[in-house]
């Protein structure tokens, strides 16, 4: 609970989501292994239901505190200072840092170029276009023969012979 409480602390609001909290560097258990983030997101709600830090759910497309919006939903985590009776160690312009840390962990990473081989690029040169149909000419047959992908049984109605009707009285 320290360690979630101390992370909490640093940034002012932490909104990391529990997965992305298991793999920051500041979070690992005594023998250096990464927490579970289950086990974070217990931590994160015992604390909250004790009322020492205050974890507000942020949905989809909703603004973070930092103004970006989230691509797929997160928890929002201060620290309850006036529940715990104690003022906020860090001043403004340190919070602020801490802030544009987070932004730098959010930034989009620049586009690469990669070199890519000939025949992949030749294999995927074709995909999107729009297909070409094939000449008539060029179609292929069926095995029994019929062009038009139907085959030619006497069950058929063009080809069936004529029914005979058959009345009830001339039975």
């Amino acid at each position: 609970m320290a360690k979630l409480g101390a992370f909490v602390a640093w940034y002012g609001h932490a909104w990391q989501t529990d997965a992305k909290l298991a793999t920051s560097p500041e979070m690992k258990r005594s023998d250096g292994r990464p927490y579970h983030p289950g086990s974070i997101g217990r931590v994160r709600r015992q604390m909250a239901h004790r009322g020492w830090i205050v974890s507000r759910r942020i949905f989809a497309q909703q603004a973070l505190p930092n103004g970006m919006r989230s691509s797929q939903g997160t928890t929002d985590k201060t620290i309850a200072w006036k529940v715990i009776g104690v003022r906020n160690p860090t001043t403004r312009g340190e919070r602020r840092e801490r802030r544009k840390e987070q932004r730098v962990e959010l930034a989009p990473l620049p586009p690469r170029r990669v070199a890519l081989e000939p025949s992949f690029v030749a294999l995927v040169a074709g995909i999107g276009s729009m297909p070409v149909p094939a000449s008539k000419s060029a179609r292929p047959m069926r095995v029994d023969g019929s062009p038009n992908g139907r085959p030619s049984t006497p069950t058929s109605p063009t080809n069936a012979a004529p029914r005979r009707r058959v009345d009830a009285a001339s039975s």
